[in-house]
């Protein structure tokens, strides 16, 4: 349950900053050739393979242990 509620106020906190979503943003806003929409798609995809390969590190074990987090 704690990754669950760190990931939708990552995402809500992180909507916010930008400006849209990450579909808008891939979507939309790289279609219309937009420097701050390629800008955030690059950082969100780098920060989302950082956190998997947290994750798999377990270096964040207590969003990612079942025993802790079901």
């Amino acid at each position: 349950m704690y990754g669950f509620a760190f990931s939708g106020f990552a995402l809500g906190l992180g909507s916010k900053l930008a400006g849209g979503d990450m579909i808008y943003h891939s979507a939309i806003g790289i279609a219309r050739l937009s420097l701050k929409s390629l800008i955030v798609t690059i950082l969100v995809l780098g920060f989302s393979c950082l956190w998997n390969w947290l994750l798999k590190a377990g270096y964040v074990g207590i969003l990612s242990d079942s025993e802790i987090n079901p």
